[in-house]
């Protein structure tokens, strides 16, 4: 049974793009780490590959989603 004063639930993170953000940039570290490590100790193989891969997109997604987030925050045109 659904009543009309339903809310939305509250985040404590509002912006979409902040929880992007803050998301993708940690894991893209992380894959920079293991890619670190894996090729220091075997060289550059598929597996080193792959991991240079994600670290990319996720490195590069979370400063995109920055970006958006600091464009959405500052946005100054006139309303």
């Amino acid at each position: 049974m659904e009543t009309d004063n339903q809310q939305e639930p509250e985040y404590e993170i509002k912006n979409e793009n902040l929880f992007k953000t803050l998301l993708c940039l940690p894991i893209g570290i992380g894959f920079a780490v293991f890619m670190m490590s894996a090729f220091n100790n075997s060289g550059f193989n598929v597996g080193t590959f792959l991991l240079f891969v994600l670290t990319m997109y996720f490195t590069l997604s979370g400063i995109a989603y920055a970006a958006f987030y600091t464009n959405e925050k500052f946005d100054c045109t006139p309303h």
